[in-house]
């Protein structure tokens, strides 16, 4: 529905509990430009688990989720219940498209609240090219992450709401007997 009425030149893909650098849409049609392409994306990005106090870098591989693409070549497509970003990649693919290697422009944030699990999410950030932080890590580089997106409140948010899905977890868990 939202492409079908989508009025301007690019459709990008964005996702409300995620983070993207501020210039994350002039990067990526910059990239576009400077290729002469219809078609950006991220080969990696960066994943962060404030429930784990871990950061990651993904796999090298085309992330659907980090699309920026001329509108004309998104077709108005069926609704799906999952994997419309992989429906709509294949399509786009098919052209010529730039696969820009700058992870720092998106942060995929692990919220318990995702559409794919964590075992689908960890897969990502097992193969070439990704990496974890160790744990002497990861306070400065959420440091970092505050001083560009103010995220302090965010990461309270997202414990906040582990520890209630948890209590509701061991509630009906319990409630069960």
């Amino acid at each position: 529905m939202a492409i079908a009425r989508a009025r301007g030149r690019l459709i990008c893909q964005w996702d409300d509990d995620d983070l993207h650098h501020s210039r994350y849409l002039d990067y990526m049609v910059g990239f576009m430009e400077a290729n002469s392409v219809g078609a950006a994306f991220l080969i990696q990005c960066t994943m962060w688990w404030p429930g784990r106090r871990q950061f990651s870098l993904t796999k090298h591989k085309l992330l659907e989720g980090s699309m920026v693409a001329d509108r004309s070549l998104i077709p108005i497509y069926p609704r799906l219940g999952k994997g419309e970003d992989t429906f709509v990649t294949n399509l786009v693919r098919r052209r010529a498209i730039v696969a820009v290697r700058a992870p720092q422009l998106y942060v995929y944030t692990v919220t318990g609240e995702n559409t794919w699990d964590e075992q689908h999410l960890e897969r990502l950030t097992e193969g070439e090219g990704a990496a974890r932080c160790t744990d002497e890590e990861y306070d400065p580089i959420f440091a970092r992450l505050d001083s560009l997106y103010g995220v302090t409140d965010y990461q309270r948010y997202c414990l906040g709401a582990r520890a209630i899905r948890e209590s509701k977890d061991q509630w009906s868990g319990t409630s069960n007997m």
